[in-house]
C-alpha cells in the first residue's frame, strides 16, 4: 500500500481530483471510496486488508478527504495510458 499527498501530486501536475483512473508503477487503479479526514485511520486499514488479499492500493491524502484507488491489473506492455503517476 502507497500513501500519496495530494499536494505533492499537484506540485507534479499529476491530475487526480478530476480523474477516475490512474496508472502507478505500470498498474491501472480506479478511484474507489473517500473518507473524511477524521476517517483516514480507517481508510489505511481498508487498504491494508485489500493488500493483504492480494489487491495493490493507493492511499491520496487530501487535506478535507482521504481516497482509495485499487487496482486490478497490470498494464505493463500496453502503449495507451490514463493519467501516470512515475
Amino acid at each position: 500500500m502507497i500513501i500519496l499527498a495530494s499536494k505533492e501530486l499537484d506540485k507534479r501536475g499529476i491530475s487526480h481530483q478530476s480523474t477516475t483512473k490512474l496508472v502507478f508503477q505500470g498498474r491501472l487503479f480506479t478511484k474507489g471510496q473517500t473518507f473524511a479526514s477524521r476517517l483516514r485511520d480507517m481508510a489505511v486499514e481498508v487498504a491494508q486488508e485489500e493488500q493483504s488479499l492480494g489487491q495493490p492500493c493507493i492511499v491520496i491524502d487530501h487535506e478535507t478527504h482521504v481516497t482509495l484507488w485499487k487496482s486490478g491489473r497490470s498494464l505493463m506492455g500496453t502503449r495507451s495510458h490514463p493519467h501516470r503517476l512515475s
